[in-house]
């Protein structure tokens, strides 16, 4: 829910007469979920990037040299919260998932969710495997964006010890408590169990009533591949402000007071619209939501119930009554000027977006993280 939040910050719309706006959020284009648990997911196909976290100089070693071992308990390093409940440490299975309950390592990969042993995990590659290489996990980064790591480094099939390994990792996200599952290597020696031919990915919750299964057995994995979990994030407008069209960054002078309707004088007016929405629940990364603008007549009725015309919210083009309009000064990518006037929600961080003309999604935006607008 980005690139229209900029343009609705910071475009110049036509409109005769109350101008009664409705943002309408929608997620962004989802590979699957959402869970019971809010949780959805996408891979490197729809816009998730590629990053890898080489520790394998850094990370601290397992010394796993067996098959089916679990570690003992590790520390995060900082609170992460999975299926609504709050964890500071977990287990590793050397079989390429991680958990958050005490059981045996088990090399059967089922299918997710199920109610049998494992429950409580994370797999990035849960398969039969053999710990012929290492095993390394580590904290990066600083609160409150640290990250904890996994990785899985030239790691055998138990069927094919001592030929080609894979190499894979998770990382946990502190703050918005994203999973992100990376994937250097996908190849065993043999084609059938390559690329997650005989493993599973995803998602379970303590029960193994809930999950989101990514992959079962088939080959869906490749080298240089990315899958990103995350919740669902909830928007909630926050404030919003009327202003006069400047064309520059500058949003121009106020036509109405905070969070209140502004009366145009002429058909053709020019104006813009500031608005700050409040993340909850999970973050929202950069360039990964998309955002709807709608209009209706207001009448006699509510927002929630408008009554004029058209009476039903329409989306904003080209050809309605409500039009987008480029300015000609501003450029693609320009951080936005910081007004007085500017609409505010109470102490909490506003991360300011770039300007975007002509629905430009090729620029960079900015994360917005929990508690964030």
């Amino acid at each position: 829910m980005r690139r229209l939040i900029v343009k609705l910050l910071l475009f110049v719309i036509f409109f005769s007469g109350f101008f009664d706006p409705s943002l309408i959020p929608t997620a962004h284009a989802l590979s699957g979920g959402p869970d019971s648990g809010s949780y959805v997911w996408r891979d490197s196909a729809s816009g998730i990037s590629y990053s890898w976290d080489d520790i394998s100089a850094s990370g601290t070693s397992l010394g796993v040299r067996s098959d089916d071992s679990m570690s003992g308990l590790l520390n995060i390093g900082f609170t992460f919260t999975y299926y609504g409940n709050a964890y500071t440490q977990l287990y590793i299975c050397n079989n390429g998932y991680i958990t958050f309950t005490s059981a045996a390592c088990a090399y059967n990969n089922i299918g997710i969710p199920n109610a049998a042993v494992p429950q409580n995990f994370i797999a990035p590659y849960w398969d039969d495997l053999f710990t012929a290489g290492d095993i390394r996990y580590q904290t990066l980064g600083t609160s409150p964006s640290r990250r904890f790591v996994v990785s899985w480094l030239n790691v055998d099939h138990i069927n094919f010890k001592g030929a080609n390994g894979v190499t894979f990792q998770v990382v946990l996200y502190e703050t918005n408590n994203r999973i992100a599952f990376e994937y250097q290597d996908v190849t065993f020696s043999d084609a059938a169990t390559s690329s997650g031919g005989s493993a599973t990915v995803g998602i379970e919750n303590s029960a193994g009533a809930s999950g989101t299964q990514i992959s079962f057995n088939t080959q869906s994995l490749s080298a240089s591949y990315a899958v990103q979990i995350e919740i669902t994030p909830v928007l909630t407008q926050a404030a919003y402000r009327i202003f006069t069209n400047a064309n520059s960054t500058d949003v121009g002078a106020a036509l109405a007071a905070s969070n209140s309707g502004a009366t145009l004088t002429s058909t053709g007016q020019a104006f813009r619209v500031r608005m700050l929405l409040a993340v909850a629940s999970s973050g929202i990364i950069a360039s990964g939501t998309t955002l709807k603008l709608q209009y209706a007549g207001k009448g006699a009725g509510t927002c929630a119930s408008p009554s004029g015309t058209p009476a039903a919210y329409t989306d904003v083009t080209t050809g309605t009554a409500i039009a987008y309009k480029d300015n000609a000064t501003p450029t693609t990518g320009t951080t936005l000027t910081s007004n007085a006037n500017d609409p505010i929600d109470g102490a909490r961080v506003v991360i300011n977006e770039t300007y975007v003309e002509s629905n430009n999604f090729s620029n960079t935006a900015g994360a917005i993280q929990v508690g964030q607008d």
